[in-house]
């Protein structure tokens, strides 16, 4: 087994050793970049990215996405720990 491996599984081992839900998080992106073609604009894009990751760190938190969007946009962050 290479040394990386039992390194990281004893300094971390509430941590997975896969990056599955890295990936179903980005899925959807794709799927949109995928139908749509992309966005028109870099803000559009910083937009959809933006609101994506507040919706998903709050289902991570068991906070509802709406909940989490208003939360936001009156200043309080979903995205910190806590």
């Amino acid at each position: 087994m290479p040394a990386w491996i039992s390194t990281r599984e004893s300094s971390a081992p509430s941590q997975g050793t896969h990056n599955n839900s890295s990936e179903r998080e980005l899925r959807p992106t794709a799927t949109y970049h995928k139908v749509t073609g992309g966005f028109r604009s870099d803000s559009g894009a910083d937009l959809y990215a933006t609101v994506r990751s507040v919706i998903g760190t709050a289902a991570r938190r068991g906070i509802d996405a709406y909940q989490a969007i208003r939360a936001t946009l009156q200043g309080e962050s979903v995205l910190a720990p806590g």
